[in-house]
């Protein structure tokens, strides 16, 4: 029972700070890699193994389960960290392959892999933790405009479900600190189901 609860509280906390621990990280590893290059370097490694190591153990295990619903949902488990998040973990898990791929899309796209080019791509990965949550906060938001609705799925395949999950608790801080009014939609059961 009091492992339970241990958990229950660890796990709640966890979700519930997620969006200041990326905010914190980002700005650590931005702030690290004008301070000292090397170790923002080693710290970017550390991060992103342990998060490789999270992201497979708990999709693996997820989609272990229940394999029928698996079958379905599976591309959607997989991207769930956002596609540039994704291929953050690949470059981490796999660095020379991810070296050569990039400098062949350089390469094609006429961009030389020079140290400021390269510098650069670094300070972007870098600083993706807090605009991953960005990215997804401008989904949720071009979601409820009507011209503009066919961009939230890009947006949130690109920037991911979990960052999305922190925008949305990040907004619910703001709110909250602003003292604005917060309400609970009313979900109305009736019993009935409609076939289409």
């Amino acid at each position: 029972m009091a492992w339970g609860v241990t958990a229950s509280g660890l796990f709640w906390f966890c979700l519930f700070l997620l969006p200041i621990f990326m905010i914190v990280a980002s700005a650590s590893l931005v702030a690290l890699f004008f301070i000292d290059f090397p170790l923002s370097w080693a710290a970017f490694k550390m991060l992103w193994i342990t998060n490789a190591i999270g992201y497979i153990f708990i999709t693996s295990f997820t989609l272990m389960i229940d394999p029928e619903t698996a079958r379905n949902t599976w591309r959607e488990a997989v991207t769930f960290p956002g596609l540039i998040s994704l291929a953050i973990i690949h470059y981490t898990l796999f660095p020379r392959f991810f070296k050569w791929a990039l400098l062949e899309v350089l390469e094609l796209v006429h961009i030389p892999a020079s140290g400021p080019v390269l510098r650069s791509i670094i300070l972007f990965i870098y600083f993706w933790l807090a605009a991953s949550m960005l990215v997804a906060w401008a989904a949720k938001v071009v979601e409820s405009r009507r011209r503009l609705r066919w961009l939230s799925p890009p947006l949130v395949y690109i920037s991911g479900y979990g960052p999305l999950l922190c925008a949305i608790m990040f907004t619910s801080y703001i709110k909250e600190a602003r003292g604005a009014e917060m309400t609970w939609d009313k979900t109305e059961k009736t019993g009935k189901v409609a076939m289409p």
